[in-house]
Parts: structure tokens; C-alpha cells; sequence
């Protein structure tokens, strides 16, 4: 049994004492309650663009025999919000408890014991992830990593740093490319007993160049999506160039841009994973703002062989569409239905149109090049797309309230309705069934929610795998593909 009293003797030393002692802030042992000799102590101030491995503070201090240390208080000079304190053997602690000038006393700093935390990251198809980066934040999103590890050839890695026991945030950024930068949830009791196997959300990376309004390189600039405090950020190095890991692709349809101070400067809108744009910055911006849509492009978008063109009963989202200015980089997206003239309207100026991929079954297709402006003719432009092919999908070990989606490795995500459930009588689980679905046209995996089966990462997320597929006879559309999935172990 663990002896609270000592601990609880120093969390009620009268104030007096701590106006006596050696500094401003001390740090305990959380088990004997006894003074930390050699811990470090940062005063840590949140920052808007926080990135990967790079680490700040305002003030730092090492505690002396008595545990002691001394930070400047916080005044509108000397700010910071957090206390991040580390010592050898123990776990990383952070608090929002600070010094400040008005002779507020702090309390101390208790440290637990260090236990190395295993964890295992696996990727959307259930492949292990190497070499991704895992970083333990213990204040919020706009604080650095206190500590880090890197997954091996099999996924796993040591998480050092956390304690035996944890009293405040100790979140997971997961960076690399494939992987979703956000919250990875970890059970710390099972990582710190083992390896504690978890699943990281598909992302995708963006890279690029951010240009000033006069064509020259923005160095330092902050560029990424603010959907979380961790973003993700990136900052653009000597040549203006940005490498933004982890962005969901709904969200990567809005970057955000910030001056090496801080503040926000600009938005773009529109943007694809894996295609690299060049953004210039214009010279009056200030702020989101949208360019005026002064010219218009006509697009029709007909099925290969297919007389009545209609692509909803493939696809009722209709045809994805992204334009992309070639001089900005501003991109806007759009849904186009099939068989039917779309006008597009859009700043003037060159774009690049690029016509399907992502989760639509519908293949990715460019046009290069194209120049629109309100003075000239709309440019019409008329393309064929290749004739979905439906399936049917069965899938192994299924439950009554399961729910099916597709997950592409761009992480662009399509539910799935399940047709039926086929059981044996009394059995819980049995196979799940899509008569007629139309497939990614980009590489994906399915992810299966069943309600009877909590996840750690706030749904039950089993992952599938596609076996080899196979054709039966079927009397509306002759041979019919149909693959079979299979529940792989946890």
C-alpha cells in the first residue's frame, strides 16, 4: 500500500514556508512525498504554430537538494502559461499552476515513478507503421513534446516519460506521412503492463511553396490546417517550401497561413493530398478572403458505353471536381452530375482541372492546362469517364447493428450500407452483405463498427481485409465480382 500522508504533508505546507524556501516552485516525489533533487523546470508558452520536434521555453531552472526551483514570475514581459518538469527515473509532469507576480504560491510538483509504455501502430489495411514518430504532449496542443519514439519494422515503440501514475493530459501526436496527425488514443494501463495495440486514422501530406506577393520566397511562415491546437503545422524553410503531415482531406481543403509572429495572414481554399502547390501570397491580404469568381467554365462529364448516362445509381454524389489556379494556388471543389453541362465559376486566370479519384469509383483524369477570363469565350470542355463496375461485398463476422465504411489511404472516408446480416440460428455474428457497390478507384481498406464491441479510440474499429475476388452468374448483369471480407484478429 502506498503511503499518502508524506505527499499530503507537503501539498499543505503553509504558505509561509514556501516564502521562505529556495524558489517559487518544488517538486516531490508522489509516492514518499520527499524533494526531487536535479529536476528540470520550464515555464512553457503556447504558441500558434506547434511543430514536430522543436521544443521552447521562456524559463527554466534545475531544483536543488530540497527540490526547489526558481522561475521569474509571470508578468505581461515574462509570459508563459505551462510548467512542464522532468527528472531522471520519473514520469513527465505539466500543469497550468505558475508563479506570478503577485506572490501567488504554487503548489508543488509531484512526480511518479517512470514506466516505459509500449504501443503498437498499425495503419489503415492493419500493416504496421514504421517509422512513425510518436510524441508525448503533457499540456495542450500549442505546448512541445516532452518526450518521443519511433515505431520499428513492426510497428512498436517505447513511449518514455510517462509515469505509474498520470495526473493531468498526456496526449499522442502520431507524425508521418499515411497517418492522421491527432489525438492516437492510448490505455495507458495496458501499454505501461505490455504493448498496447492501437489503430491510426488514415492522413495524407501536402507539400508546396509559399511565395510573397513579388515572387520571392515567405520563410518562416506557418502553414498548415488549425482544425486542432497540434494543427498540423509545418514552417517554410529558406526557399519558402512547406512538407504539412497528417491533414484530414476534408479539412486540407482550407490552409491556413501565419506570419513568423503568429498572426494569421491568409486562407487558402480547395487542395488534393499527394499534389504539390505553389501559393503566393497577395499584397494588400490580410485575413480569409475569397478572390472574386469573374469567369466560368463549362464541364460535361459522360459514362464510357453506357447510353443513359446516369451515374447515380454507381455513384449519387456525383463526379468530384477540383480547380486549381496555377499562378495562386487557390483551388475550389465541386460535384458534377453526369450527363448535364456544369458552368464553374472561378477567379480568371490558368488552372489545372482534375476530374475524379479519392473515394469516388470514377479514376482520376487531368486537364493540364487551362486559361479562363471574363473577357473571353467560356471554354467548354467535355470528357468521358470510365463506367464504374459494382460489386458484391460480403463480409465476415458481422453484427445486426454494424456499421461498414470504406477508408482510402488518402484518408477520405465513404459509408456503407449493409443490405442484411446472414446468421445461423441463435449465433450472434454472421455475414454482412452489399448486393451492389461501386469500389474506390483509389487503393482503400473497410473498417467495421459494431456496437458491441467498444473501441479504445471511441468507436469499434476492426479492420478488414479484401480476399481474392470471385464471380458468380447473376440474371440482371451477367458476371458479377464479388469479394469477401476478412475480420482480422485483434
Amino acid at each position: 500500500m502506498i503511503d499518502l500522508l508524506p505527499l499530503a504533508l507537503a501539498l499543505l505546507t503553509p504558505a509561509a514556508a514556501h516564502q521562505e524556501a529556495a524558489g517559487n516552485v518544488q517538486v516531490v516525489d508522489a509516492t514518499t512525498g520527499e524533494p526531487v533533487a536535479g529536476a528540470e523546470v520550464l515555464g512553457v508558452r503556447e504558441i500558434e504554430v506547434p511543430v514536430f520536434g522543436v521544443t521552447w521555453s521562456e524559463a527554466r531552472d534545475v531544483t536543488d537538494a530540497e527540490g526547489w526551483a526558481t522561475l521569474p514570475p509571470v508578468t505581461s514581459k515574462q509570459e508563459y502559461q505551462w510548467l512542464i518538469v522532468r527528472a531522471e527515473g520519473y514520469g513527465v509532469a505539466g500543469q497550468m499552476d505558475v508563479p506570478r507576480s503577485d506572490g501567488w504560491v504554487v503548489e508543488p510538483v509531484a512526480l511518479h515513478p517512470e514506466v516505459p509504455a509500449g504501443v503498437r501502430v498499425l495503419d489503415y489495411l492493419g500493416r504496421p507503421v514504421e517509422g512513425l514518430h510518436l510524441g508525448l504532449c503533457v499540456g495542450c496542443g500549442h505546448t512541445p513534446d516532452v518526450a518521443s519514439a519511433v515505431t520499428d519494422s513492426s510497428g512498436r515503440a517505447t513511449l518514455p516519460g510517462v509515469g505509474r501514475e498520470i495526473d493531468g493530459i498526456a496526449d499522442v501526436y502520431p507524425v508521418g506521412d499515411g497517418v492522421l496527425t491527432d489525438y492516437l488514443y492510448v490505455d495507458w494501463d495496458a501499454a505501461r503492463g505490455g504493448v498496447y495495440e492501437t489503430v491510426a486514422e488514415p492522413g495524407g501530406t501536402l507539400e508546396g511553396r509559399l511565395l510573397r506577393a513579388d515572387g520571392t520566397p515567405a520563410v518562416g511562415y506557418g502553414v498548415g490546417v488549425p482544425e486542432r491546437h497540434r494543427g498540423p503545422w509545418t514552417v517554410t524553410d529558406e526557399e519558402g517550401r512547406f512538407r504539412c503531415q497528417g491533414l484530414k482531406p476534408r479539412f486540407a481543403s482550407y490552409l491556413q497561413v501565419k506570419a513568423p509572429s503568429g498572426e494569421t495572414i491568409a486562407g487558402f481554399e480547395g487542395s488534393r493530398i499527394g499534389v504539390e502547390r505553389t501559393l503566393r501570397l497577395p499584397a494588400e491580404f490580410w485575413g480569409d478572403t475569397e478572390p472574386e469568381r469573374d469567369a466560368e467554365l463549362a464541364l460535361s462529364l459522360y459514362l464510357e458505353d453506357w447510353p443513359g448516362n446516369d451515374g447515380a445509381t454507381f455513384w449519387p454524389l456525383g463526379v468530384p471536381v477540383l480547380a486549381t489556379h496555377l499562378g495562386t494556388g487557390w483551388c475550389a471543389q465541386f460535384h458534377v452530375a453526369l450527363a448535364e453541362e456544369t458552368v464553374l465559376e472561378l477567379p480568371s486566370g490558368p488552372y489545372r482541372i482534375e476530374i475524379g479519384g479519392g473515394a469516388s469509383p470514377y479514376p482520376l483524369k487531368r486537364v493540364e492546362r487551362i486559361e479562363l477570363s471574363p473577357e473571353r469565350e467560356t471554354p467548354e470542355v467535355e470528357l468521358e469517364v470510365p463506367r464504374p463496375e459494382r460489386v458484391r461485398l460480403e463480409v465476415d463476422g458481422v453484427s445486426e447493428g454494424s456499421k461498414l465504411e470504406m477508408v482510402c489511404a488518402d484518408g477520405q472516408v465513404r459509408k456503407v450500407k449493409l443490405d442484411r446480416v446472414e446468421r445461423a440460428p441463435g449465433a450472434a455474428r454472421g455475414l454482412g452483405v452489399v448486393e451492389r457497390v461501386a469500389l474506390p478507384a483509389e487503393p482503400f481498406g473497410l473498417w467495421l463498427d459494431s456496437e458491441d464491441e467498444p473501441d479504445a479510440a471511441d468507436r469499434s474499429a476492426v479492420l478488414m481485409e479484401l480476399s481474392e475476388p470471385r464471380y458468380r452468374k447473376d440474371p440482371d448483369e451477367g458476371a458479377v465480382r464479388f469479394v469477401r471480407a476478412t475480420r482480422r484478429p485483434r
